[in-house]
């Protein structure tokens, strides 16, 4: 697997540099990579910190020097309620921030539990539910008001993610990040007028982030494919195939019955965008990689990123020429155990 560093600069530049001139803070999801090298460069160019799906992750970053972490997913595993607790005790030892995301009556009252044991006080978001995770816009009140009078833990703010998942989606990607962002704003204002206090209100996804800039009452956004990006984004219009910093080279192993096998289709299996299953990658010209022979060597774009990335156990950098210049180690899903 290859990544261009000189794309990956130029990425993160472009992407950064929509945020300078803005009130919003622009937080790395390190799902996109999960290099400890990518992050740093991130931080470097201005984001305000890290968002990570597991505590092994944050361990990892923070030990890097990385102080400012979300534990970015619904705390819906119950044997998941212990690791969070540790790491907010972890983090506190080491003068770091952190924050989790919640949308579970239940999780708030363990957590609350663990944390207060722990001798820590863990910092919530209300994961929003507009996808496949989170509680209703609805019940945000109540779980607020739960937070706010369980020991253990306080309200950080408001979050919450959306993805396209058929075409029309993917053509109206804008509007519905905007009204996502809307409605965040509008529970957020509920919640400080029953006197609580509500100071983040959080954007998910990479393409909503850039379409939330212009709604009043967002304070952050947290974009995890910015910096290599992938095939399926360069087809929604969100890049270009230029932009698309990672790649891997197959060698293709047979071809029969129009099915094309090569010795990448493990690292690119589930590699696909939901508005189109079909598709794992695409040639680095973009052309469709439909033909083949046996024996062929084919330089592959992902058409998605994160599913690919967390398969690699290693990331080969090049420079301007297209000629290794290191490695970058990844922290994948075998080796965090999901902690």
């Amino acid at each position: 697997m290859f990544v261009s560093r000189p794309v990956v600069e130029r990425n993160i530049e472009r992407y950064h540099a929509r945020f300078k001139c803005s009130s919003v803070a622009l937080r790395a999801h390190v799902k996109g990579h999960r290099t400890v090298e990518l992050a740093r460069f991130q931080e470097a160019a201005g984001a305000s910190g890290i968002a990570v799906h597991t505590t092994a992750e944050a361990r990892r970053y923070l030990a890097s020097g990385i102080t400012d972490i979300v534990l970015a997913w619904p705390l819906i595993s119950p044997e998941r309620w212990s690791f969070f607790a540790d790491f907010s005790a972890f983090a506190d030892a080491r003068g770091a921030t952190v924050s989790a995301h919640v949308g579970d009556p239940d999780a708030v009252r363990q957590l609350g539990v663990l944390c207060t044991a722990a001798g820590t006080d863990l910092a919530l978001r209300i994961d929003v539910h507009f996808d496949d995770r989170g509680i209703a816009p609805e019940r945000v009140l109540d779980l607020a008001r739960l937070v706010e009078t369980t020991p253990g833990v306080h309200l950080d703010g408001v979050t919450g993610y959306w993805g396209p998942a058929t075409d029309d989606e993917v053509r109206n990607w804008d509007e519905c990040g905007r009204a996502m962002a809307r409605t965040l704003v509008e529970v957020a204002g509920e919640v400080r007028a029953d006197g609580m206090t509500c100071p983040t209100v959080a954007v998910g996804g990479t393409p909503n982030a850039l379409a939330v800039l212009d709604v009043p009452g967002v304070t952050e956004v947290c974009g995890g494919a910015y910096a290599l990006w992938d095939s399926g984004s360069a087809e929604a219009g969100l890049c270009t195939l230029e932009d698309v910093a990672v790649s891997v080279r197959a060698t293709v192993l047979d071809v029969a019955d129009g099915a094309i096998r090569t010795d990448a289709d493990e690292l690119l299996a589930d590699a696909s965008q939901d508005w189109a299953p079909e598709i794992v990658a695409v040639r680095a010209d973009g052309t469709p990689f439909t033909e083949a022979r046996a024996g062929e060597v084919v330089d592959l774009i992902p058409a998605h990123l994160c599913p690919f990335v967390k398969k690699a156990g290693q990331l080969v950098v090049t420079d301007d020429d297209g000629r290794p210049e290191g490695k970058w180690d990844t922290l994948y899903f075998g080796q965090e155990t999901n902690r």
